[in-house]
């Protein structure tokens, strides 16, 4: 079974990578641009997180320009984070959630933007 790519813009390096061990999101720079791969910001093993958050912040567009940025992060079992949080394009988020349906289907994939509603995203 091969793995899940994401990426967030046409031709851009990749934003988050699922297969069947786990996700691994990447960062992207200074100025809001993805412009290398590098590392992963973030890695989480499909049994050590039970939920999938995406959250809005934020944040400046080549330090100029404000933007809101959709940020996605992982949970433990408890509740507490795990790892950092990374940046994901609004339409990679369906993308991720088909990812982590696949591999993980036991995960929960919640989106937090709004303040206040909570929404299950479901594949």
């Amino acid at each position: 079974m091969g793995d899940v790519e994401v990426r967030s813009q046409l031709k851009s390096p990749l934003a988050a990578r699922l297969d069947q061990d786990g996700i691994e999101l990447f960062a992207d720079t200074n100025f809001g641009l993805r412009m290398k791969v590098g590392a992963p910001k973030a890695e989480a093993p499909w049994d050590a997180i039970t939920r999938v958050v995406l959250r809005r912040r934020r944040s400046k567009l080549l330090k100029l320009i404000p933007v809101w940025k959709t940020m996605v992060s992982f949970e433990r079992p408890s509740g507490r984070r795990y790892g950092q949080s990374a940046s994901l394009s609004p339409w990679s988020v369906r993308k991720v959630a088909a990812g982590i349906s696949r591999f993980a289907p036991n995960v929960e994939v919640v989106d937090e933007s709004d303040p206040g509603k909570r929404r299950v995203i479901k594949l």
